[in-house]
């Protein structure tokens, strides 16, 4: 029987109705999402902020990073993930297209200070106008910057690597549902060397078939796995408003909104989505741990010695399953 400290999950939205970018969060709702996360086989997370209205950001950055220092908190959330708001109209998905802007210098800075430098990763846009300054300007004050929510081709990803991008958020998903057979930015991204990333093994952002070519281009050790978890994770299914917009909870675990057609984030924790990989039989236990524990803290600088796990997560050897303990 095989024993960890549980996952690390570099992109989360929100935890049991609490949504990490919702004006009306709240320390309270906040300390009972990331407790219950915490107990949950996730060892330390990323709360992810998608692409909102700046009063959001000036309320909720301070509060993650307030939290960040607290004893019950400190080295469990590990930084802050900064989903937009500098990405593509065209592939917002779920996020709130009144609420995207150019890349912007100072306006980076001003997030950032509001987190206490505590913002670890960057998701942007590459094709979008003044990115790859940004970008430079990013990884100069040691953030990650990923390239998703982006039309971006072969041009503007070698661009983005150039300037110091090294991560696809999410690859495979916030792209449109029918794509030009050749050119397009799941091609472009297969096609440049130098990134890592992440994937949604949910069973329903990626089919098995796109998975395992990802593993094959990328590399197990160039793997990322997050679970996306929206504010609806861990609802049962039915009819819901979540991130501003009505979605459904399909019994089978998958979020749509039906009136755009897109989903809306996931329903799943990490150990979900960990077990997915090894059902699916696309990694070994062992490549689980990996793409699960080991490579994002590697991508955020973090060690696994400083991780203070509510629960600790075990390999169940007959089953091949993981369970929180």
């Amino acid at each position: 029987m095989m024993k960890y400290p549980g996952f690390v999950d570099i992109q989360v939205n929100g935890y049991l109705g609490v949504d990490f970018s919702s004006i009306d969060l709240n320390e309270k709702l906040m300390h009972e999402a990331c407790y219950e996360l915490l107990s949950q086989g996730t060892a330390a997370f990323l709360p992810t902020l998608i692409s909102s209205p700046a009063d959001v950001y000036r309320r909720n950055l301070p509060m993650i990073a307030k939290m960040m220092e607290t004893d019950k908190f400190s080295n469990r959330i590990l930084g802050v993930h900064l989903e937009g708001p500098f990405l593509s109209p065209e592939m917002a998905g779920a996020h709130r297209t009144d609420s995207l802007v150019l890349p912007d210098l100072s306006f980076l800075q001003e997030l950032d200070d509001l987190a206490a430098g505590q913002v670890k990763l960057l998701t942007l846009a590459a094709e979008l106008s003044g990115s790859a300054a940004l970008i430079k300007w990013a990884v100069s004050l040691g953030k990650v910057v990923a390239i998703g929510h982006s039309n971006a081709n072969r041009s503007d990803l070698e661009q983005a690597r150039e300037a110091g991008a090294s991560f696809l958020t999410h690859f495979g998903n916030a792209v449109p549902n029918m794509l030009h057979r050749h050119d397009n930015p799941l091609i472009a991204g297969f096609s440049v060397e130098g990134y890592k990333v992440s994937i949604i093994p949910d069973g329903h952002h990626l089919n098995e078939t796109f998975m395992r070519a990802v593993v094959r281009v990328f590399g197990v050790e160039n793997i990322i796995a997050v679970s996306d978890a929206c504010p609806l994770a861990g609802f049962p299914p039915g009819r819901y408003t979540a991130m501003n917009q009505d979605v459904i909870i399909e019994d089978t675990g998958r979020i749509i909104n039906p009136e755009e057609n897109h989903l809306v984030g996931s329903s799943s924790r990490l150990i979900e989505c960990a077990n997915k990989l090894l059902e699916l039989k696309i990694l070994s236990p062992q490549q689980v741990v990996q793409v699960s524990l080991t490579n994002p803290l590697a991508l955020i600088g973090v060690s696994q010695d400083q991780l203070r796990p509510v629960r600790e997560v075990v390999l169940n050897d007959l089953h091949q399953k993981f369970e929180c303990r």
